[in-house]
């Protein structure tokens, strides 16, 4: 919970307090003690914003607000039924707000602050595959997370943005009703808008980052400000029709496809979506050289695309396996958790000539992809990893850990705490790719072994 929300839930229960232990005090004193909270309500609602889980702590400022200014505060202290009602009303001020929490994403650690830009891209040489009309052009939406300079009064990124579209999409996606999930358009990034790119340090490396089936490109934002912060470049594309919900400059709103063509299998059309993905990330690599070397762009001479790392999760990770198969510029591929059955067998056998590491989820999903993760490994070259991280489910390699402690009612997570999930999957990230691409060899991919959760299997 955001901290006057804090204050507010304590201040209710002093004040309640108070007033019973000073049921027979002077009125001049009573009132002043009752408008103790509605004040810092008001600071709230100017400051934090408001949000309808906190509708019952609003409500019980109210209550006690009216009983005590009519005098009344007696005669509702020695009433049974009351002080039932008032102990529900005060529970359900506290749960609410704190299953339904406004999420605080994990500060940063690198010695960069965070920028963020995103580009309407068209590629003409390409269409939709999944699309109606086949003569459209592909059109995407790209973020960039990228080293920057920080700025006075610089905004703050959205943490989902369009996300008056967006919002109630995802929310159908789990089954919520839209209302549920608005107080998430309050979570605070720490990436900053169309900040500066650092001069410090630069050029940078550059690691692309697939989404999952029905995911969205910030989907892993903890992850992105966290590279970033760390000096690297990190670009991703939302997958038209494999994105949740695709907004575009003009309006035009794209949601992701939910029913397969009558003639595919689920393999065979994820097959052809990483494809296609795999081609969309090769698309944006071939626009970062143009901005590369492009006189004014914000990216101009600050991309080092000698280093590309390339990554993703679910389904982003079997495309990110489809591009490395074919793309010369990936030297270093890391897979969150991903769907390889419709990987294309040869892939699987032949495996890949860049250094592959795949942290996989516990329970069936994770462990059927697994193997497939170590067929690939071990097909590959010799400094292949396949890890575990014990206490992990499929979503807490993506930012939906961290939105409420009541995803894992709901099968969204592992038993595993999604902070304590987020550091390590972090941590693994920046010691993969600063071996590959930095030459800064890590003790965390060899012997050491500082998370006992991590589990390196043998291939």
């Amino acid at each position: 919970m955001r901290p006057l929300e804090v204050v507010i839930l304590a201040g209710h229960l002093l004040t309640i307090g108070w007033l019973y232990a000073h049921i027979q005090g002077s009125p001049a004193a009573e009132q002043a003690a009752v408008l103790i909270v509605p004040l810092v309500i008001v600071l709230h609602v100017l400051w934090e914003k408001p949000r309808w889980q906190m509708a019952p702590a609003y409500g019980q400022a109210g209550v006690v607000l009216a009983v005590a200014w009519a005098g009344k505060w007696t005669a509702f202290g020695v009433n049974g039924w009351a002080i039932f009602c008032g102990i529900v009303l005060y529970l359900a001020s506290v749960v609410l707000p704190y299953v339904l929490a406004v999420p605080h994403l994990p500060r940063p650690a690198g010695p960069y602050a965070v920028g963020t830009r995103t580009f309407y891209l068209v590629d003409k040489t390409r269409s939709d595959a999944f699309g109606p009309d086949q003569t459209e052009p592909r059109e995407l939406m790209v973020q960039v997370w990228y080293p920057a300079e920080k700025k006075p009064n610089a905004r703050r990124a959205p943490f989902i943005a369009d996300f008056k579209i967006g919002g109630p999409a995802i929310a159908r996606r789990f089954g919520f009703p839209p209302f549920v999930v608005r107080h998430v358009d309050l979570v605070r990034t720490h990436s900053f808008l169309a900040a500066p790119a650092a001069e410090a340090g630069g050029p940078f490396p550059v690691l692309t980052f697939s989404h999952g089936y029905l995911g969205l490109h910030s989907q892993n934002t903890w992850q992105m400000e966290e590279l970033a912060s760390q000096g690297y470049v990190v670009v991703a594309p939302n997958h038209t029709r494999g994105a949740i919900v695709t907004v575009f400059p003009d309006g035009r709103v794209v949601f992701g496809l939910t029913t397969l063509p009558d003639d595919m299998s689920p393999e065979q059309a994820g097959r052809l979506g990483m494809q296609q993905w795999a081609a969309d990330v090769q698309f944006v690599l071939d626009q970062l050289a143009c901005w590369q070397a492009e006189v004014g762009h914000s990216f101009y001479g600050r991309l080092d695309l000698s280093r590309i790392g390339c990554f993703g999760h679910s389904m982003g990770g079997g495309a990110a396996v489809h591009l490395a198969a074919g793309e010369a510029r990936c030297r270093a591929l890391l897979l969150l958790d991903p769907w390889l059955r419709p990987v294309d067998e040869a892939i699987l056998q032949q495996g890949l000539d860049v250094p592959v590491l795949s942290l996989m989820s516990e329970g069936e999903f994770g462990r059927i992809n697994g193997q497939l993760a170590e067929q690939l490994t071990a097909n590959g070259r010799a400094d292949g990893l396949v890890a575990t991280i014990a206490g992990t489910g499929h979503y807490d390699y993506s930012d939906l850990p961290l939105l409420s402690p009541a995803t894992r009612l709901f099968g969204a997570k592992g038993p595993i705490n999604g902070r304590r999930a987020a550091r390590i999957i972090n941590d693994y990230t920046l010691a993969f790719f600063d071996t590959y691409l930095r030459e800064r060899p890590s003790p965390l991919l060899k012997e050491a072994k500082p998370y006992p959760e991590v589990q390196i299997h043998p291939v």
